[in-house]
């Protein structure tokens, strides 16, 4: 486990654990040729950490369509990973990036007790490059769970540049996370 990870909230470091930790779910990402994310802070950082994922040769047979616009703007068609725990449900969503870091986006419902919407939900979109950790959040997104569990629809969300990280700006999410199975 990278060090960037261990910075996740609790709850879904332990939801995640719980359902094989590392694992990665397998994807195909279709991106713009201009992904990215805005400029770092000075302080020798060097070039943008880069939004453009590595292609995956893996076929999803569930696609999702999550639209990313602002710092990070492309349109992520992965396979998500679903869990549904007693009081919460997550997605997962993890990509290495063309530039060597790591971009992970997850939401989380608090409270979650069956299919329907849910107005605070949290939606994360971590970037980790060379040692640095990019992280917009926001907690107050609404998410509506599918019948099934097995898909998560959220409406637009506005995600902040976290203090104590390098991120800026925003990000904005939306649209459809897709998952093949339910753990």
């Amino acid at each position: 486990m990278r060090a960037a990870r261990v910075l996740l909230p609790c709850a879904l470091a332990a939801a995640l654990s719980a359902c094989g930790g590392d694992s990665k779910p397998t994807s195909l990402l279709v991106t713009t040729p201009d992904s990215h994310v805005a400029s770092t802070a000075t302080g020798g950082v060097g070039s943008d950490p880069k939004c453009t994922p590595l292609p995956d040769s893996t076929s999803a047979t569930v696609q999702s369509a999550l639209e990313l616009s602002g710092q990070c703007h492309f349109t992520d068609h992965a396979a998500a990973k679903c869990v549904e725990r007693p009081g919460d449900y997550y997605v997962y969503v993890h990509h290495d990036l063309a530039d060597e870091g790591e971009y992970v986006l997850t939401v989380n419902v608090e409270g979650y007790n069956a299919p329907g919407s849910y107005k605070a939900g949290q939606v994360n979109l971590q970037i980790t490059r060379h040692g640095l950790f990019y992280y917009w959040s926001t907690n107050s997104a609404s998410v509506t769970i599918a019948e099934g569990a097995k898909q998560a629809t959220v409406a637009s969300a506005r995600l902040a540049a976290q203090p104590g990280t390098p991120a800026q700006g925003t990000i904005q999410v939306s649209g459809l996370a897709a998952c093949p199975e339910l753990s």
